[in-house]
C-alpha cells in the first residue's frame, strides 16, 4: 500500500478516515485543502482506501459497543437476579424494559407483547410481577 500512495497521503488517510475534515488534515499533513479535495474526488484508489479504513474503523467500534453492551446486560441482569432488595431488582427490571423498545412514552405503563395473530397489551406492573419483582423498599 505504501507504493500507492505519497508519504503526505499515507498522513492524511487515517485522519481523513478518522473524521477530520479536509481542511483539519489538509493543516496537519501540510498541503492545501483543495490538494485533499482532489484526492478524495479524483484519486479512486485514495478515496477507496479512505473509504476501507473508515468501514475498518466502524467495524472496531462497533465490536468494542457489542462488547461493552454485553456487559452492561450481565450487570443489569445480576441486578435483576441477585438485586439485594426488592427495590434493586424492581428498578432493574423497569430498566431493562423500558429500553426495550420505542413504546411511544417515556415511562412505558403497558408493553405490546405478541400472541398470535393479534399483539397483547401487557400492564408494566404485571409483567414485573412476572418476573417476581416486586415494587417496595424491601
Amino acid at each position: 500500500m505504501t507504493k500507492a500512495f505519497t508519504a503526505k497521503q499515507l498522513k492524511a488517510l487515517p485522519l481523513l478516515a478518522c473524521g477530520t475534515t479536509g481542511a483539519e488534515a489538509a493543516c496537519k499533513v501540510g498541503v492545501l485543502p483543495s490538494t485533499i479535495s482532489e484526492w478524495l474526488n479524483h484519486n479512486p484508489k485514495f478515496a477507496a482506501e479512505v473509504a476501507r479504513l473508515r468501514r475498518e474503523a466502524t467495524d472496531e467500534a462497533m465490536e468494542e459497543f457489542r462488547a461493552t453492551l454485553s456487559l452492561a446486560l450481565r450487570t443489569m441482569r445480576k441486578l435483576l437476579t441477585h438485586g439485594k432488595t426488592d427495590s434493586v431488582r424492581y428498578r432493574a427490571a423497569e430498566f431493562i424494559i423500558s429500553r426495550a423498545g420505542d413504546f411511544g412514552e417515556s415511562e412505558p405503563s403497558s408493553l405490546d407483547l405478541p400472541r398470535g395473530d393479534q399483539p397483547q397489551r401487557m400492564n408494566l406492573q404485571l409483567v414485573l410481577a412476572g418476573l417476581g419483582v416486586r415494587h417496595g423498599h424491601g
